[in-house]
């Protein structure tokens, strides 16, 4: 049984793939937060014992011979500079988005603070977020506000592309900075964020969150004339990691405060369901689109924690668990992938290539390593870099 049943019906196209309309009616509510987002982290449907399995160099992970395949495909779309968005959000993403006017107000109904707008959006506030009047309709506003506008479209946008960049998987953990950084903001002098740019882009996670937003669309004509749609939140879940001391506040409030330094976020299922369904398997109902740029921060200076391992020694570990693993002579992965595999932390990712490229020309010049190319190492996360080696035993490790 669909899991999502509003998103079946007749397919149409869109892009360079086939989408499909949906009908029906349902109303997903909000997730779990934290605990909601770990048990989803892992998108990849775990292979039954009669499938082939597959070890991936970049999750370090056995996985399904359908997993691996669609993989290939995402870093092929990749390659091309193009991310999957799902088809329905991409429709609907003018009316969703739109700002809100001066002359849209909104009413308590039932157990929401609606608006409903001449778009055809629909835009609910669950009214146990708010507090009591007089204030609740000011806050309401406030809170939609966050998720409409170009701001959420672009923080939207960059989430999507994010979560392409990990296979599509649609719960992510950000830095806030890193965020900031992707949607455009600038740094200070010391390469900072501006406390007005964090609490712009915390609002609107919150707001993502907290807002329930869909659109409506009709079909047909006379007899045959129906309506179909859904509300949910863009966000289902959202989480942080704070050293802070944030006891006695509520998650509302740690946002507004722009407090939060890592934030863990899972994309709803109901708009993301055409790119990954729900229990992991690829979608179909998702358009290609070009991959938003991103912008390089400003260099931040400052000393490295002290006591970490020499990059190249950690890179030679991994190398050596790819061997063990059955990967003879090499293995092509991404640039991020290398990056954590080595605890590379640059900031600038050009300085990030630089530190990287030395670490592989160390072991090229051990004999751990063939080779790798390109070469220097690109600057993008999700380009591919290709390792070569001997079929010898890796020493060191």
């Amino acid at each position: 049984m669909d899991a999502l049943p509003w998103r079946r019906g007749h397919g149409t196209l869109i892009g360079e793939r086939e989408c499909y309309d949906r009908g029906g009616e349902g109303q997903m509510g909000e997730a779990d937060a934290m605990d909601r987002i770990k048990e989803v982290v892992d998108v990849a449907p775990e292979p039954r014992d009669a499938e082939p399995r597959v070890f991936d160099p970049e999750s370090m992970t056995w996985i399904s011979a359908q997993e691996a395949a669609f993989r290939t495909l995402i870093a092929r779309d990749l390659d091309d500079n193009k991310m999957a968005i799902d088809a329905y959000y991409l429709e609907s993403k003018p009316q969703l988005h739109a700002p809100l006017e001066t002359n849209e107000t909104g009413s308590l109904s039932g157990e929401y603070w609606e608006i409903a707008r001449t778009n055809r959006a629909i835009v609910r506030v669950p009214a146990n977020r708010l507090v009591e009047a007089p204030t609740r309709d000011i806050l309401a506003a406030r809170i939609a506000g966050a998720a409409l506008g170009p701001l959420a479209e672009r923080v939207m946008l960059h989430l999507f592309a994010k979560a392409n960049e990990n296979y599509r998987n649609p719960a992510l953990r950000v830095e806030l900075n890193e965020l900031l950084d992707r949607v455009g903001f600038k740094r200070d002098r010391r390469g900072a964020h501006y406390t007005d740019s964090r609490r712009a882009i915390s609002r609107t996670i919150i707001g993502l969150h907290f807002t329930h937003v869909g659109v409506q669309q009709t079909q047909g004509a006379g007899k045959r004339r129906r309506s179909t749609g859904f509300v949910a939140p863009l966000l289902a879940a959202v989480g942080y990691g704070e050293t802070a001391d944030v006891e006695g506040l509520s998650l509302q409030q740690v946002f507004e405060q722009a407090l939060p330094e890592k934030v863990e976020i899972l994309l709803n299922p109901a708009w993301y369901a055409g790119v990954r369904l729900p229990d992991g398997r690829p979608g179909e109902d998702f358009a290609l689109i070009p991959l938003p740029s991103i912008e390089a921060p400003g260099r931040r200076r400052g000393r490295h924690a002290g006591g970490r391992a020499p990059v190249a020694m950690l890179l030679r570990q991994y190398i050596a668990r790819c061997r063990e693993a059955g990967h003879t002579t090499g293995v092509t992965v991404t640039r991020a992938t290398l990056i954590g595999a080595g605890d590379v932390r640059d900031r600038d990712p050009w300085q990030a290539g630089r530190t990287l490229g030395r670490a592989l020309d160390t072991l090229c010049r051990e004999g751990v390593l063939r080779g790798y190319e390109p070469a220097p190492v690109p600057t993008r996360e999700h380009d591919r870099v290709a390792l070569v080696w001997d079929e010898i035993v890796v020493k060191g490790a």
